[in-house]
């Protein structure tokens, strides 16, 4: 398993693209889990078109007023 945080720990700029710019150097036969930065359901399909399948999602759920419906519209 292999997790990236998209979270750059200096200016705290979040961005999904470390991911995608990541996902050369990692081996084939790892599960990589993508963290911060999952906001709206074009961000799951994207990291989904790119094989990404795993999620670590907060924010999102923090700011959702019911967690579990914007847990539906996330991945839905």
């Amino acid at each position: 398993m292999q997790g990236i945080h998209n979270r750059h720990l200096r200016t705290f700029e979040v961005s999904p693209d470390t991911t995608l710019s990541l996902l050369p150097k990692i081996g084939g036969d790892r599960i990589v889990i993508t963290e911060s930065g999952i906001l709206a359901p074009a961000d799951v399909a994207r990291m989904r078109s790119h094989a990404v399948n795993a999620f670590l999602v907060g924010g999102a759920f923090m700011r959702a007023a019911d967690p579990g419906a914007e847990l539906a519209r996330l991945f839905a």
